[in-house]
């Protein structure tokens, strides 16, 4: 679990990653989402676009969330990642946030 301050304003990151035929794949030309749902399915999620990091390789979507950034009011959250590529889109569970006061 992620905790972070609403009173702030940092990245939150999500590792991507993709395989084909046990090769990495370059992923960064796809756009990226995060959402930040109140519930645990990306149903009637708020999509806010993302950018690419890449780090020692790895590929992270990341967000800045806080002042100046996505206002996420204090709370628990379920973050999601969005993927779209040609032809898939994909969607998966990014795990838990809190945001405190």
């Amino acid at each position: 679990m992620t905790t972070i301050s609403a009173t702030g304003v940092q990245y939150v990151r999500v590792p991507v990653a993709a395989n084909l035929r046990s090769a990495g794949v370059d992923i960064t030309g796809d756009s990226v989402y995060l959402a930040f749902q109140a519930t645990d399915t990306p149903v009637g999620a708020t999509w806010v676009a993302a950018a690419w990091e890449t780090l020692c390789g790895r590929h992270y979507a990341r967000v800045l969330v806080g002042t100046g950034g996505t206002v996420v009011a204090a709370g628990s959250y379920f973050v999601w990642v969005k993927v779209t590529g040609n032809p898939e889109t994909y969607i998966a569970s990014a795990g838990p946030l809190t945001v405190t006061a």
